[in-house]
């Protein structure tokens, strides 16, 4: 499976609209991406098994980049039960490795499909815009052990019918290793 995360990020936010979904912490991890792929910023940018990048709505490069990547032997297995916290509100993750990878991250998001938004100002004033996989939560750790848990918070206003859990494990060069993903409901 192909697992796509949108992180949308908080630069355009002056252009006289706010993305409510935009997070300053995504734009520096973009920023961050580009610093590692001797790259630069810019949107819609396009980032496959975290060591391919180009334009988002290259449809050609984003067949061929995630054929490659799909194509790629992966030595790692990953496994995930998501389970909802009923006395808290928030979902618990459990995650399970065959083996520990060296200088790697877990990294944990909660995203949301379905998504619309209706542009009163700036350069898309008028359009209705349609998000999928919109990353609402993302926390990263340091992988240390086979086996482990993680918490995430669900933001009150996540239609828990239309979002997802994905958990994935990248490697410091930043190539990603495993991944998988659990519809919460």
């Amino acid at each position: 499976p192909v697992y796509a995360l949108a992180f949308h990020v908080d630069y355009w936010n002056y252009l006289g609209w706010k993305d409510i979904y935009s997070c300053k912490a995504y734009s520096l991890r973009q920023k961050k991406y580009a610093q590692k792929l001797n790259s630069y910023v810019y949107t819609p940018q396009m980032i496959i098994d975290g060591k391919y990048q180009f334009v988002g709505s290259d449809r050609s490069k984003a067949h061929h980049y995630i054929d490659k990547a799909l194509n790629r032997k992966r030595d790692l297995q990953l496994s995930i039960d998501v389970k909802m916290n009923a006395s808290n509100g928030n979902v618990n993750i459990d995650y399970s490795l065959d083996q520990l990878p060296e200088n790697s991250v877990m990294h944990f998001a909660l995203v949301e499909r379905g998504l619309e938004r209706d542009v009163k100002k700036g350069e898309n004033r008028g359009r209705i815009l349609h998000h999928d996989n919109v990353v609402r939560v993302f926390r990263t750790i340091q992988l240390m052990n086979k086996k482990g848990s993680r918490e995430l918070p669900i933001p009150e206003d996540v239609d828990e019918s239309m979002a997802s859990i994905i958990v994935y494990t990248q490697k410091t060069d930043g190539k990603i290793v495993a991944a998988k993903g659990q519809d919460l409901l």
